[in-house]
């Protein structure tokens, strides 16, 4: 995650978690959970608020979540039963390997020419046919709000951009719209995506 989004998270984080916290992602998280082993370790990446980290734990999943910024880590920390780790995706750094790999609406802020580089950084946490799910606004072109840079696909450029990526298939890819009061407009694909074994 860049420098300048990052300050955004800090700086207006009470704002984000009021209109975060609370979203219901079952849908997108039970799709996910099906692929990982009960009792699996679940990489949190970007895990902003803990809210998703918070479901994984519920329903017997173990967790380690990252995020950038430090608001976001010490709201996460006040509510996940688990390890949670102030890191950007470029120096994020463990000994684990797991079962399933969580970004929801967060590689989003890495710059596109650094996208691949990042998910395959990622991946080689992966355990093998391990599974990493991964969310982006359904846009064509990148842009720049509130201090924040969004890197954005279609369909088609997201599985382009997983084809690219030499040990990673893409499983499924799934579109929504935001659930989020007032961004019924805002719509989102992500992919589910696993490790060749």
């Amino acid at each position: 995650m860049i420098k300048i989004s990052i300050k955004y998270y800090d700086e207006n984080s009470e704002k984000y978690i009021n209109s975060t916290f609370h979203v219901n992602m079952e849908p997108l998280l039970t799709k996910f959970a099906f692929h990982i082993p009960k009792g699996g370790l679940i990489l949190d990446a970007g895990c902003g608020t803990g809210r998703d980290s918070i479901w994984f734990v519920n329903h017997g999943y173990k967790v380690l979540a990252f995020d950038g910024s430090k608001e976001m880590v010490n709201h996460a920390k006040d509510h996940i039963d688990g390890e949670v780790m102030l890191a950007t995706f470029e120096n994020f750094d463990c000994d684990k390997k797991f079962d399933g790999i969580w970004a929801c609406s967060s590689l989003l802020h890495v710059k596109r020419d650094n996208m691949i580089d990042i998910i395959e950084k990622l991946s080689g946490y992966l355990k093998t046919k391990g599974v990493f799910f991964m969310s982006f606004k359904d846009r064509d072109e990148d842009y720049v709000k509130d201090g924040r840079v969004f890197t954005n696909y279609s369909e088609k450029g997201l599985r382009q951009l997983i084809n690219s990526i030499d040990d990673l298939i893409t499983i499924e890819i799934i579109k929504t719209t935001d659930v989020r009061e007032g961004r019924e407009d805002e719509h989102w694909v992500s992919v589910i995506a696993k490790k060749k074994g």
